[in-house]
């Protein structure tokens, strides 16, 4: 009993072990990167105020002040270069990372307790006792200090380079570290320029609401260091007739060591995704008009390409300027999952509908019915449509042609298209028109009723038009799915789960 008791505490100690470093980075190194030892000439202030004032530009009283640099006015009480830190003070803050990161240190300074800080007269009403002030002053400074710090090497001595001082910008994050231990970090801004014929960095904790709060003890220590992870270069191949995404202007993407990389590959209007090129080899993908790729944890360089093809039956998209729309799949048959839940769902056989007129300037909304001839599918289109804001109100226009050549559209029918209105959770009507080469074309309007991500519809059928504006459309409620006005329950609940299935899963037919 002992000997399992022992196992079980043992396999405990070990979950907790390997738990503790989940996350952590594998490997943490600390270097050097202070350029001709700048942290020991630096003016270093904190300016300070009354906590809950949220402008710093309103303290009261005189800043903090050490001085470490040379030639700068109006500063006594020195501070004193630092020691490199100790590693194990980033474990914690790397927590969220993994990969192997270099910490690089480019200022180290230990600030002392400025005990001969003054008051102004004014500060206190008049009525204070002036034995107070010393003692206030004090408390405030070691248990309730607010404020912006900033680090300013002027007319500096001794620097051979400006560049040394350009190093600066380097600093992302401001670490401090008190003499009780208490680790705080801020991120950090670096700027230069000019007084008179000196230039000059400052480097402070940022934005002025980015303000440092410490209940840390003095004397404290201040590191500006930046991090660098161990990356592995992926090798992107920008392909004719089509789009891999990201994509940097040099081709290569960084991603950090174990890390997942994911890219987007779309094919242009008229054509579809032959394959991809994965590492030199090829991977035939599902997707024939947009996939994705996943590198899994990343530890080496990779390449990634692709070949596109022309496809002659591939849907055509037109869009007005702040619109943009790809073809994300196509589904040919009926017997198609999501086909066959909107068919239960009563939208194709007598259901309401709003019809919906987007031709022109003006886009009208009148109740209707619809029922579909019997098999009257034609094809179903995954559309992912994106736009500008302010691009609401525009249109899209969608071309779908026949699957089969040999079996072209026929005049003698009427075409309708029907699409999911995100807004009032009705399915909405779009009639067709057969265009001089054979194909159905569409407008959709206003794309930011539908989009950004849509099924189109596209039926041969009957649609009555009542005449009756549709006023007001209602709302969507977010605990039903998708509706018509006489859809039955049942298609409905299918519908709602089909929503959750991945956008770019490829549905192919029987």
């Amino acid at each position: 009993m002992l000997k399992k008791i022992n196992a079980l505490l043992l396999t405990l100690l070990l979950s907790v072990t390997a738990s503790s470093a989940l996350g952590a980075p594998s490997e943490i190194t600390v270097t050097d990167c202070d350029p001709a030892g700048l942290s020991a000439k630096f003016k270093v202030e904190i300016l300070s105020y009354l906590p809950g004032q949220e402008n710093p530009h309103m303290a009261k009283g005189d800043p903090l002040s050490w001085n470490n640099g040379e030639n700068v006015d109006n500063l006594s009480n020195p501070a004193a270069l630092a020691k490199l830190p100790d590693k194990e003070i980033f474990t914690e803050l790397l927590s969220a990372d993994s990969a192997p990161v270099e910490v690089r240190v480019y200022l180290r300074i230990t600030l002392p307790l400025e005990t001969a800080f003054t008051w102004p007269d004014d500060y206190y009403p008049e009525d204070y006792p002036h034995k107070w002030k010393e003692q206030i002053a004090l408390t405030y400074y070691t248990n309730e200090l607010r404020g912006t710090m900033t680090f300013t090497p002027r007319a500096l001595a001794g620097i051979a380079s400006q560049d040394q001082l350009r190093e600066l910008r380097n600093v992302e994050q401001l670490v401090v570290v008190g003499a009780d231990g208490k680790v705080q970090t801020l991120k950090a801004q670096a700027w230069y320029g000019n007084v008179g014929e000196v230039q000059y960095y400052n480097i402070s904790n940022g934005e002025y609401g980015n303000v440092w709060d410490t209940q840390s003890t003095f004397p404290m220590t201040v590191y500006g260091v930046s991090y660098k992870y161990l990356e592995h270069d992926i090798t992107v191949t920008q392909p004719e007739n089509g789009a891999i995404a990201p994509i940097e202007e040099s081709g290569i993407v960084k991603v950090k060591h174990g890390e997942d990389a994911e890219f987007t590959v779309t094919a242009n209007s008229g054509y579809q995704i032959a394959c991809l090129l994965i590492d030199g080899e090829r991977v035939d993908v599902d997707e024939r008009y947009l996939c994705t790729y996943k590198f899994p944890k990343v530890t080496g360089a990779h390449t990634i390409g692709a070949v596109f093809e022309e496809d002659a039956n591939a849907p055509e998209i037109g869009a007005d300027k702040g619109v943009s729309g790809t073809v994300a799949d196509v589904i040919e048959t009926s017997d198609d999952t999501e086909v066959a839940a909107f068919e239960k769902g009563g939208f194709t056989n007598g259901g309401t509908v709003h019809i919906v007129s987007a031709s022109g300037l003006v886009t009208t909304k009148t109740e209707g019915t619809f029922t579909a001839d019997t098999d009257g599918f034609v094809q179903a289109v995954k559309l992912k449509v994106e736009y500008e804001e302010g691009a609401e109100s525009r249109g899209l226009t969608l071309a779908v042609k026949p699957l089969d050549a040999a079996k072209p559209f026929s005049a003698d029918k009427k075409y309708y298209a029907l699409l999911l209105n995100k807004k009032t959770n009705y399915y909405d009507l779009f009639p067709t028109a057969l265009n001089a080469i054979g194909n159905l074309e569409v407008a959709v309007k206003p794309v930011g009723d539908y989009f950004s991500e849509g099924t189109i519809f596209v039926y041969s059928g009957t649609a009555t038009d009542s005449g009756t504006p549709v006023t007001p459309d209602t709302p969507a409620n977010p605990d039903s799915g998708p509706k018509s006005g006489g859809g039955c329950a049942a298609g409905v609940g299918a519908l709602a789960l089909l929503a959750a299935l991945p956008l770019l899963r490829r549905r192919t037919g029987k």
